[in-house]
């Protein structure tokens, strides 16, 4: 491989992190996991499914990222949080959801980002996320469920990544989150890391980010795949590490 590519070692960020109260012990970088879990959905609002994922409200349905940013005083999807969304306020708007969802598939959703809804026909739909209300996600808020910050969504035909209106395919097993503004997208990185009887290099592209990395110098995001449940997602996480020795690739 070193004949091809010249490895630049990466060294965590450890001042970064510990400013973050995160648990950063030597020069490896903090390895987390991320999934797309899935969810039991409904077409209609039934019981425990009372939680609704949006599309783009109709003010701004035909409109770029960068029209709308330039009309944010007038769009609905700037004006509410997230508590006052899942209190129902758009509906009272007449917002229509695309499906409706459990708090916890709610909760998976706009944490991971994306989110593979089961019908009860057995249908299979992808949402990602689309366009966020303007407020960043606060890492000073411990409980998922207290935070502002609230995703709209669209539906989509596979995990999608980094990018705003047009996201980029990514795939589990080879993709990361990092920060892509610091150290760009597309970054080739190997990470190292050693297992009983052996050391194993794994390869990834950071193709993917989300609001604990900005910025964040001393992390990268595992995309493992998609998991019916929190059980089988544990499993097959079970061999990484929760730190890892990592590179940049640079073609020679």
């Amino acid at each position: 491989m070193q004949q091809h590519f010249r490895l630049v070692r990466w060294n965590a960020d450890q001042t970064g992190a510990k400013a973050q109260k995160v648990n950063v012990p030597d020069n490896r970088i903090r390895l987390t996991k991320y999934v797309v879990f899935e969810a039991q959905g409904k077409e209609q609002k039934q019981g425990e499914y009372n939680c609704a994922l949006y599309a783009l409200p109709p003010d701004e349905a035909d409109l770029t990222q960068e029209a709308a940013d330039a009309r944010k005083d007038t769009l609905i999807r700037y004006r509410f949080d997230k508590q006052q969304v899942v209190a129902g306020v758009l509906d009272k708007l007449g917002v229509k959801p695309m499906v409706w969802l459990n708090r916890q598939g709610l909760e998976d959703a706009l944490m991971q980002g994306s989110v593979m809804v089961v019908m009860p026909n057995g249908q299979r739909r992808m949402f990602n996320v689309h366009r966020n209300n303007g407020i960043g996600y606060d890492r000073r808020i411990k409980e998922p469920r207290l935070q502002k910050r609230y995703w709209y969504f669209k539906e989509v035909n596979g995990i999608h990544g980094y990018g705003r209106d047009q996201k980029i395919a990514i795939q589990p097993g080879v993709t990361f989150a990092g920060d892509v503004y610091n150290f760009g997208l597309g970054k080739l990185v190997g990470i190292n890391y050693s297992l009983p009887g052996k050391s194993v290099l794994r390869l990834g592209l950071i193709a993917d980010t989300g609001g604990a990395f900005v910025p964040n110098l001393y992390q990268l995001d595992f995309l493992a795949g998609v998991y019916p449940d929190r059980a089988s997602f544990q499993r097959g996480i079970a061999a990484l590490p929760e730190y890892a020795q990592a590179y940049f690739l640079i073609a020679r």
